[in-house]
């Protein structure tokens, strides 16, 4: 059986922690908007539906913060860069995307 780490000083390919930091993004905001729902329909108290929604926003700012430092550590080479850039972008779109739990009233 073979070991599938990755050798010493060498992380995941960029193309994949751009990939994986997006898709955590992508969960953010499908689930966000699930929450949301799901919390206006069925009339929770505001202080829950806040809750839930900032549970579910910071678990994935933290996903990403970790995808972020697991990119910096990365690769050498052409596409060293590729990997943090993505990760960084994905990590300021989360936090861009969880902004308005804090401007706008959950239900309308």
């Amino acid at each position: 059986m073979t070991d599938a780490t990755p050798p010493a000083g060498r992380g995941p390919h960029p193309l994949v922690l751009a990939l994986a930091a997006f898709t955590v993004w992508a969960s953010a905001f499908t689930l966000l908007y699930v929450v949301q729902a799901i919390g206006c329909a069925e009339v929770w108290p505001p202080l829950l539906h806040q809750g839930a929604m900032t549970g579910v926003w910071v678990a994935h700012l933290v996903a990403n913060a970790l995808l972020l430092a697991v990119a910096w550590q990365g690769r050498a080479g052409a596409m060293a860069a590729v990997g943090p850039a993505a990760a960084a972008a994905a990590l300021a779109s989360t936090a861009w995307t969880g902004l308005p739990l804090f401007l706008a009233s959950a239900c309308v």
